[in-house]
């Protein structure tokens, strides 16, 4: 009750403090500068709409020199000399009139020019090549205020009348003929961008478009243009922004990336606290996760209640749930692309949070002013106070602890080179009183370097060495012990990127190498516990491909690729010889074969994949895809959501490499300001990994002796809504999923009689909606609700007597479910008034997460007293509300 009274307190004293544009107090000093830049540059620096129409402004340049100056002062002095006056609409708006104009609403209705915040005239691009005839120009379109991509622009060219449209990550090429042109860039949430360009040669371009901003209600923005959607020709693409990623509730003040995804249709998990994610029926270690084109393995913060990816450097997030480009590899469900930012190599900028459970702080910094730049970032967690707070003196005990860094150094050598050095490290710690806890640290380290070669071709090479720690501990007691395991890997890729014509053709190779980590067992200071170890097997994995992107016409467009996955079990290993190896079981050892150094087995698959899309319409586009995908790395886990201390196993002479078939086809269109899609799914999997019951995994040096292998199947049905615009936004979406395996072997190694059964993450139904509805410039609410079928379960449906003991009869496996899992999150973001630094903008934001507290389910435990029916227990993870506060700022 405190904390919602001082929200409410919070709350009333904004809304009573909101200040007048024309009350900011302006400190700036203009020397030699146009009327019409010292007016944009005040509207910047306070965040004040000021707009006018610039052919009233004149060209003569003022110097002037602000010092504690009322807005409405600063006006008069700039406008009452030149016949021109202002007027204040609304509280955040001004509007620049002739001296004689009275009624501004008049104004208002009869124009909608706005400033152009662009006043670079004109710019050049390559070096001069004598006998160069043609250019190729790799261009990025950048929000000019949060440095966000600008998907779907449109870049035209004024002196030939050909145009382009930029991909969802505001990238685009131009092959051209050296010259002088003149290019026009135009975006629906962006004031139109004109410019002279006189190229040269090859080069880089990064243009900066402003956001549009209408003075009208009645004119709704869209951030994205619906079209994009339908044409897209790579099926089941799915791209967040850092700007959505924020707008999401909060949990505990924290924005997230995959809280994000999970918005998703078509993605769920397991419950609250579950690490990980599910897409379309597939396990977690089905997901390539990668940040920066490197692999990440465990991408979660306490338990799975965050990720490691800090929102406020990330530049752009892309999920394929769909169609997998053959240029990703290595898993067969869904790739997970994080991109981080390059800092801004101009000027110095500064972003953090300060919240209930961490803060956060980055930096960009120009080292070469235009040519190299530092990025470093930090997140570090404070939770153990909250987790103190709670009466239980077992919980109030325990500690919980993270913490994550990023350093990205990027340097241009010249227009055609660029390269960058990053690292990552992120750690872990989690412990319930003295019972028992985990500890986890993810460390990379890469290189990239990219390089412009000629005209239509660009060179790309990375290179990162990284590594996984997971620790699982009982610090005190008579068996105090500490069991650690991980994975150090390092992986290099080099791909050509070929332009020639409408094609788009990447060819690549990739190489990853895996050493597993010895599972060690150690005593902690004088416990009874025993050293023992368990070593673990490596592997190689080399692939091949070539991906083209074309689009044959105005209506058909294909994405189409050939993968070759190469993958050997590195020796020195000691295999198991099996006496009838239809039926592996410890008491079927018959002795070992020993391999020294050099290759144990080898894998290869080639990986087919094509997907195609064909307009109906203009607005319309009917999509269909096929991948197949091998995947020689998987989790063992036998838990409903997996533990740092799960093993990460290379195939074997006996873990054999899964193998997915993926089928979808679908509509996607896009109405006005509506983007909606429609996709059935078909996966079939070979090689499917299952358990026998109550499967040992820890320090198992017989692995194979507690897996079964079958099938699988995954098939189901994604509806997506999505809504664009300045005052009301969101997504809604409802999927159909199911996610079976069959197990049979022979009579003594199958699961539920070689039946088909529900695997532990099928959730046949799944309901989201997420709105984000703007009220003022200041005030912004959102809200998420999610549904989810419960998880299947296996759970005992009665009792029997053997000699005097009572003994439970259990189910076949998973055929019950929990309840069903829903939740309602709210949350409401306001913007702090800017007083002292013009560059300076921040804002709180307050969440409800779990408003109407809702006891959901993590797992069900059964007991039973003697002469007592069983009784069943409920886990919630969450079983309350959480209100949580940040507070956010840039400078």
């Amino acid at each position: 009750m405190r904390l919602c009274f001082f929200i409410f307190c919070l709350i009333s004293y904004n809304a009573l403090s909101a200040q007048d544009a024309l009350d900011e107090v302006v400190n700036k000093d203009y020397e030699e500068e146009r009327l019409s830049y010292i007016l944009l540059n005040l509207g910047d620096r306070y965040d004040i709409n000021i707009r006018y129409n610039e052919s009233m402004l004149p060209e003569t340049k003022y110097t002037y020199s602000f010092k504690d100056m009322m807005m409405r002062d600063v006006l008069r002095i700039l406008l009452n000399d030149k016949g021109l006056h202002f007027k204040e609409y609304k509280s955040d708006h001004i509007i620049i009139v002739p001296a004689d104009q009275i009624e501004v609403d008049s104004l208002l209705t009869t124009t909608k020019e706005v400033v152009n915040k662009n006043i670079l005239a004109s710019v050049v691009l390559g070096a001069d090549q004598s006998g160069t005839s043609t250019a190729k120009i790799i261009g990025t379109i950048i929000d000019a205020r949060d440095f966000d991509a600008v998907s779907s622009a449109l870049v035209i060219n004024n002196s030939t009348g050909s145009y382009l449209t930029a991909d969802a990550s505001g990238n685009f090429e131009l092959l051209i003929d050296t010259g002088k042109y003149t290019f026009q860039f135009n975006s629906i949430a962006h004031e139109p961008y004109s410019i002279t360009v006189d190229i040269q040669g090859s080069d880089v371009w990064e243009v900066l478009l402003d956001p549009k901003a209408y003075l009208i209600d009645e004119v709704v923005i869209s951030g994205s243009s619906t079209q994009n959607k339908t044409n897209e020709a790579i099926m089941g693409i799915e791209q967040i922004s850092r700007k959505e990623i924020k707008q999401m509730a909060l949990f505990m003040g924290e924005a997230d990336v995959i809280k994000s995804v999970l918005s998703l249709a078509g993605v769920s998990t397991t419950g609250d606290g579950a690490s990980g994610f599910n897409v379309r029926g597939g396990s977690i270690d089905q997901n390539l996760i990668v940040q920066d084109g490197t692999l990440l393995f465990n991408p979660s913060h306490v338990l799975g209640f965050f990720s490691t990816f800090n929102p406020d450097i990330v530049r752009n997030t892309t999920l394929a749930k769909g169609h997998i480009p053959a240029y990703y590899g290595g898993r067969v469900s869904s790739v997970l692309d994080v991109k981080i930012k390059d800092a801004n190599n101009d000027f110095l900028k500064l972003n953090g949070s300060i919240g209930m459970i961490s803060s956060k702080a980055s930096a960009e910094i120009p080292i070469i002013k235009s040519k190299s730049s530092l990025l470093l970032s930090g997140r570090r967690s404070y939770a153990t106070w909250i987790i103190g707070q709670i009466k239980d003196p077992d919980v109030n005990n325990s500690r919980a602890a993270f913490n994550d860094y990023n350093l990205k150094y990027t340097h241009n050598f010249d227009d055609k080179t660029k390269a960058s050095l990053s690292y990552f490290q992120s750690f872990d710690q989690f412990s319930f009183t003295d019972q028992f806890g985990y500890s986890w640290q993810n460390k990379i380290g890469q290189v990239e370097v990219k390089r412009i070669l000629n005209d239509n071709m660009s060179l790309s090479f990375s290179s990162s060495i990284s590594s996984l720690n997971n620790k699982q501990f009982q610090p005190e007691g008579v068996f105090a012990f500490e069991l650690s395991s991980g994975v150090d890997y390092n992986q290099s890729d080099l791909q050509v990127l070929w332009t020639p014509g409408d094609h788009e053709i990447r060819i690549g190779a990739t190489y990853v190498n895996y050493d597993n980590q010895t599972e060690r067992l150690k005593p902690i200071e004088d416990s009874n516990t025993l050293s023992e170890e368990a070593p673990k097997e490596d592997g190689r994995e080399l692939a091949f491909y070539i991906n083209e992107q074309y689009e044959i016409s105005d209506r058909f467009a294909i994405d189409a690729g050939l993968r070759l996955s190469l993958y050997s079990q590195i020796g020195p290993y000691s295999a198991n010889l099996y006496n009838d190896e239809s039926n592996i079981s410890i008491d079927q050892i018959i002795g070992t074969k020993e391999y020294e150094a050099g290759t144990v087995v080898s894998y290869s698959g080639l990986e087919p994949r094509i997907s195609m899309r064909y307009n109906l319409a203009d607005d319309i586009s009917i999509k269909a895809s096929y991948n197949r995908a091998f995947q020689y790395l998987q989790l063992l886990s036998n838990t409903t959501t997996p533990t740092p201390v799960d093993i990460w196993q290379v195939s074997n002479p006996y873990i054999k490499p899964l193998m997915a078939d993926n089928l979808s086809i679908g509509l996607a269109g896009g109405f006005g300001n509506y983007d909606a899609s429609f996709d059935l799914y078909y996966k079939k999997l070979e090689n499917t990994l299952d358990y026998r019951d109550f499967a040992d995994l820890i320090l198992n040096t017989n692995l194979e002796t507690e897996t079964l292998f079958g099938r699988g199947r995954s098939y189901g049905a994604e509806l997506s809504i999505a809504k664009k615009g300045e005052k009301l936004s969101g997504r809604f979406s409802y999927s159909f999923s199911r996610s079976q395996h069959q197990i049979y072997a022979n009579q003594n190694t199958t699961i539920n009689g070689g039946d088909w059964f529900s695997a532990n993450f099928d959730q046949p139904h799944s309901v989201k909606l997420f709105l984000n509805i703007v009220t003022s410039r200041r005030d912004r609410f959102n809200i998420n609700f999610v549904y989810n079928t419960g998880r299947p379960i296996t759970a005992p449906f009665g009792t029997y007597v053997v000699n005097g003991a009572v003994v439970s009869n259990f189910s076949d496996r998973n055929q019950f479910r929990l309840p069903s899992y829903h939740r309602l999150d709210l949350g409401y973001t306001f913007s702090v008034n800017r007083r002292k630094s013009a560059r300076y903008k921040s804002d709180i934001s307050i969440s409800l997460y779990n408003f109407y507290a809702r006891k959901n389910a993590f797992s069900i435990f059964f007991r039973q007293e003697t002469g007592s029916p069983i009784n069943a227990l409920k886990l919630s993870v969450i079983g309350t509300i959480i209100p949580s506060i940040s507070y956010n700022f840039q400078f």
